[in-house]
């Protein structure tokens, strides 16, 4: 697969791009249910992974597909970079690719973090930015 592709590009950003609906809902939890019935924010090790609706596992292997993944010089920075809306919002697309390299490996034996990924709008904030990044770069 060509990565510089444009045809492989627009592919591969749409289909992850079919997940943004599915996220972008107002007061949207994304966790099923723990033990009690309640989602448990103060044990990150708590939640098995089948906690989550099937699209979330289907996305997180969207993310691990070869095209999103690079090799991460620096994942700190990285993952600063997550956290600020401001900062996403000036990235390009290989900034987009290390951002959800992070988010798919980052603490990924902790089922938790994917949660505060989604909880906390990082995953929105991301895939509403790939979304302009697909209009201005590789319009229909």
């Amino acid at each position: 697969m060509n990565q510089h592709d444009p045809s492989v590009i627009k592919t591969e950003v749409d289909r992850l791009l079919q997940y943004l609906p599915l996220f972008d809902v107002a007061g949207r939890t994304f966790v099923l249910e723990n033990g009690n019935g309640t989602p448990n924010y103060q044990d990150l090790h708590v939640l098995p992974e089948d906690c989550y609706e099937d699209y979330i596992y289907s996305f997180f292997a969207t993310i691990k597909r070869p095209f999103w993944q690079v090799e991460l010089a620096d994942p700190e920075s990285v993952g600063q970079l997550v956290y600020c809306d401001c900062e996403i919002s000036l990235t390009d697309l290989d900034d987009v690719r290390r951002m959800l390299t992070w988010c798919a490996k980052e603490r990924e034996d902790t089922p938790a973090f994917r949660r505060m990924l989604m909880d906390d709008g990082r995953l929105i904030s991301i895939l509403l930015h790939l979304k302009r990044i697909r209009e201005q770069s590789f319009p229909d």
